[in-house]
């Protein structure tokens, strides 16, 4: 004879603060990875030079930036972006390009005849060229004409200090995108993670840091 299983009562409806909490883990989790996305992309095709009319030698440059950038040559695009540089220091397109070609040359790797090998030999080399990207970047922002350049360098600048192990530094420029421009989210999202990190950084919660800033009468 089989006994007859009791049944769970039916779990209670969640309260209206814990469902917004699990709404912000969800929008939080969309946004990381909608920007670890982004930084997996290629981003010198997209150069344009501002405030200039490109000459058939600018042209060319571009195009074959481009082309480098497309088949991941990084060795090619810096060669390309560099000379662009040289009549076109002060551009915010050339600055961020150029960061971007220095980080690409230091960090990714070069197709080899049989297997991929590292980018450079040394972390010293990679550092000498993560050190010149940043340069390069934070310069762009300088030099950006509008909002959203210079959000774009700033967001750009913030990626790779997180790629350098650097979140504090990140904090710091996502941070400062957030004061200036803060209709911006996706900077100020990533600024509410990295200070969720800081709070917990083995199990690092949204939720928690959020009811704890509440708590201490910030929000």
């Amino acid at each position: 004879m089989s006994r007859s299983r009791k049944r769970r009562p039916p779990a209670p409806p969640a309260s209206p603060a814990r469902r917004g909490r699990v709404w912000l883990v969800v929008l939080a989790s969309i946004t990381l990875a909608a920007l670890v996305t982004w930084s997996a992309r290629t981003f010198l095709s997209g150069v344009s030079l501002r405030g200039a009319t490109p000459t058939v030698s600018d042209r060319a440059m571009l195009d074959s930036l481009a082309a480098a950038d497309a088949r991941r040559d990084w060795v090619s695009a810096l060669r390309w972006a560099e000379q662009l540089g040289r009549t076109h220091a002060n551009d915010h397109g050339v600055l961020l390009a150029r960061g971007i070609a220095w980080t690409n040359y230091a960090s990714e790797q070069r197709p080899g005849r049989v297997f991929a090998r590292p980018a450079l030999r040394t972390s010293l080399e990679r550092m000498a060229c993560q050190r010149r990207a940043i340069g390069l970047m934070d310069s762009s922002s300088r030099v950006a004409g509008d909002a959203q350049r210079w959000i774009d360098s700033g967001a750009r600048l913030a990626d790779l200090y997180e790629t350098l192990g650097l979140p504090g530094d990140a904090l710091i420029a996502y941070e400062t995108i957030k004061q200036r421009q803060p209709d911006a989210v996706a900077p100020a999202l990533r600024a509410y993670f990295l200070r969720a990190v800081f709070y917990d950084p083995v199990h690092p919660d949204t939720s928690a840091y959020h009811e704890r800033v509440k708590a201490m009468g910030q929000r």
